[in-house]
């Protein structure tokens, strides 16, 4: 029995769990998708370094292995493919067709020719037809090839910034941007205004994540 002193307990009545309740959903309707893109983010992040620093490494090979000089080692992206991509990384099949993959501003789809590797990343060749193995391009010289890396292969959405980077293979070394293009600096993503641009093709989206 309660003493006359002690006061009880009053309970919650069902309009105040109910109210409590929406105050709750509320919240996490709007933080877990925040934190939910914070992870993402972050993820993205650390996976487009490993396979910046994969890639680096790979070609760093390459090159040593043609004794520092890659110019006339190989005259398309399907020579390229055959001759870097299948010998200097661990993969389950090659890309016998070009996988399209857009560019940020949705502009077009690049078709690109390459690798799908061991843990589920696709690694393809773009623009190195067009130096022709001289490492050449719209008269700049050391640049030999533009790659793409998708982070989730075959797997939506298959664009620039979001899954798929940009990597370009120079004579030399490896940078995380396309030197012969103006839209270098460039990585908007919707909805800020100038994702639409035409030069906003997220050359430089590797780049904003390693820098």
């Amino acid at each position: 029995f309660l003493s006359k002193n002690k006061t009880q307990r009053k309970a919650f009545t069902l309009a105040e769990v109910l109210v409590a309740l929406g105050v709750i959903g509320v919240v996490a309707a709007l933080t877990i998708p925040t934190l939910i893109k914070s992870y993402e983010e972050k993820t993205t992040t650390a996976r487009v370094k490993k396979a910046y620093a994969t890639v680096a490494q790979a070609w760093n090979s390459y090159i040593a292995d043609n004794n520092g000089n890659v110019v006339g080692t190989f005259s398309d992206a399907l020579e390229l493919r055959n001759k870097f991509l299948v010998n200097y990384f661990k993969h389950v099949r090659t890309n016998s067709s070009q996988l399209p993959i857009s560019r940020l501003n949705l502009s077009a789809a690049m078709g690109t020719f390459g690798v799908f590797t061991t843990d589920g990343i696709y690694i393809g060749i773009y623009h190195s037809g067009d130096t022709n193995g001289n490492c050449t391009r719209n008269s700049f010289s050391g640049y030999c090839a533009t790659l793409y890396i998708d982070l989730n292969g075959t797997k939506g959405p298959n664009r620039i910034g979001y899954d798929a980077f940009h990597i370009s293979l120079m004579k030399e070394k490896t940078l995380p941007y396309h030197p012969v293009y103006p839209d270098s600096y460039t990585c908007i993503k919707e909805p800020n205004p100038g994702w639409d641009d035409g030069t906003n093709s997220g050359h430089a989206c590797t780049r904003r994540i390693l820098t």
